[in-house]
């Protein structure tokens, strides 16, 4: 589960427990830019496999902003990045 941060609580999402309790979950998009980030900037492999698994689900059952995720991969300047892994999809 990915908890959302303060700048972007327009892209997140409630999700409510059986117990009645509420979630609070980052979009896909997010997450997929904290992936990226940490795969260019921490160099972390397996973040940059899991930006590639969340950036192929868009082909499985979730729909991506694909807009959205090329605005947020300028800002972070992780743009290149994100489109190399986009291309080889």
């Amino acid at each position: 589960m990915e908890c959302p941060g303060a700048n972007y609580s327009n892209r997140v999402f409630s999700i409510e427990l059986k117990n009645g309790d509420n979630v609070y979950v980052s979009s896909i998009e997010d997450m997929i830019i904290d992936r990226l980030c940490a795969y260019v900037f921490r160099n972390s492999p397996s973040d940059g496999e899991w930006a590639k698994v969340m950036l192929a689900s868009d082909t499985i059952d979730l729909t991506i902003d694909w807009e959205y995720l090329e605005k947020r991969a300028i800002e972070e300047n992780v743009a290149e990045c994100f489109t190399q892994m986009k291309n080889s999809l």
